[in-house]
């Protein structure tokens, strides 16, 4: 049996301090491009260029999965401050970072908790800090989905008030349309498979932003404008 492509010639970018989500139909190969950058998976073709860095891919970001993937020995601190850890900052360093990063999105108090311990809307805020801690781009493959739609807004939320005090460039795939809106800077559309972006639409409603912003009629506007590209893309345009 032939392989079957999971993308096809997909081309896009992201630059510094910018929020960019990948967006299209399940089964498009939304994950697969995400592992493809993180080094996780290697293309049959084609290039993937880190600016400004020699290094190869793997180690060049951080990669927060559909799971927190906490390691449940370790505290939410130990947790927390474990990449910085890997990339070599000294331990007392890395955990005083990180017990900041902990306070500043509500969870100094719980520091000393193992995952077990902890529910799921706060083990996706230390996986959150563990991924901003070091200076590296983040990569977020629907990181939100398994979530209640309440607990899902406060840790967007926190992931706006994190961006804003640790900037990093983002690569979000998701698909909540309303999620990749709220949260990003431009929205690249992806075709059904094999994958690739068929249209970016720009988001602007300005930074920092609120969740006020979701009920304001530009944020209608996004997201019926996202929303039109998407069916367009499958097909789907509504007449």
């Amino acid at each position: 049996m032939a392989p079957v492509p999971a993308l096809d010639r997909l081309t896009l970018s992201v630059r510094e301090r910018e929020i960019v989500g990948l967006v299209g139909p399940s089964g498009c190969g939304k994950s697969t491009a995400l592992k493809l950058v993180a080094s996780l998976a290697e293309p049959t073709g084609g290039a993937i260029f880190v600016p400004g860095s020699k290094r190869s891919r793997l180690g060049a970001f951080t990669f927060m999965p559909q799971g927190d993937s906490l390691l449940p020995w370790r505290s939410a601190l130990d947790n927390a401050s474990l990449l910085l850890e890997v990339h070599g900052a000294p331990r007392a360093t890395a955990r005083r970072q990180a017990r900041e990063a902990l306070e500043s999105v509500g969870l100094g108090e719980f520091a000393a908790q193992l995952p077990s311990e902890l529910s799921g809307g706060m083990r996706r805020r230390v996986a959150l800090v563990r991924s901003f801690l070091p200076e590296l781009p983040v990569l977020l493959d629907e990181p939100f989905g398994a979530l209640d739609a309440i607990t899902r807004l406060d840790i967007q939320g926190w992931l706006l008030r994190l961006h804003e005090r640790l900037p990093r460039a983002i690569l979000l795939v998701t698909h909540d349309v309303d999620e990749a809106v709220y949260l990003a800077d431009r929205v690249y559309v992806m075709s059904p498979r094999p994958g690739r972006v068929i249209h970016e639409v720009s988001i602007d409603l300005g930074r920092p932003r609120s969740e006020d912003v979701i009920g304001s009629s530009e944020f209608a506007a996004a997201r019926a404008a996202l929303l039109r590209e998407i069916r367009r893309g499958m097909g789907r345009e509504a007449a």
